[in-house]
């Protein structure tokens, strides 16, 4: 039962949940993008992570930092794949196509260009509630 107990309490890791999730289902009220559901699971996996990096106390910070990003970097960039259409094709293609959308989305940034990309908008977005929990 020890291993279960949180120095903070589980009424903070409550209500950093709820505050977190606010956020999260104003962005799904928004409707900005349809299929967009799946931000609950990066957000819970954020809150794990998250819990489980402040347990993980007899490593160096910015080891359990790195390990963090890491793991929400896998968890949004699978996500976002899921998310693709299947016409695409599978997770590699998914990633490439993905990647050349930053490309060009990189080089509108550098040229001044209207910049309007739902799928790196998706990827972003995602990237943001995994760090916000």
């Amino acid at each position: 039962m020890k291993k279960l107990a949180i120095r903070e309490g589980w009424s903070t890791i409550f209500l950093v949940s709820m505050l977190v999730y606010v956020a999260v289902w104003s962005l799904l009220r928004a409707d900005w993008a349809d299929r967009m559901e799946f931000l609950n699971w990066v957000t819970l996996a954020g809150l794990v992570v998250g819990v489980a990096a402040s347990k993980w106390r007899t490593h160096p910070a910015w080891l359990v930092h790195a390990a963090g990003a890491l793991a929400g970097l896998v968890v949004v960039v699978f996500f976002t794949t899921a998310y693709l259409d299947d016409r695409i094709g599978g997770p590699w293609t998914k990633l490439t196509w993905l990647w050349a959308r930053w490309e060009r989305w990189l080089a509108q940034l550098w040229t001044g260009e209207p910049i309007e990309d739902l799928y790196l908008f998706v990827f972003f977005s995602s990237l943001l509630v995994f760090l916000l929990a």
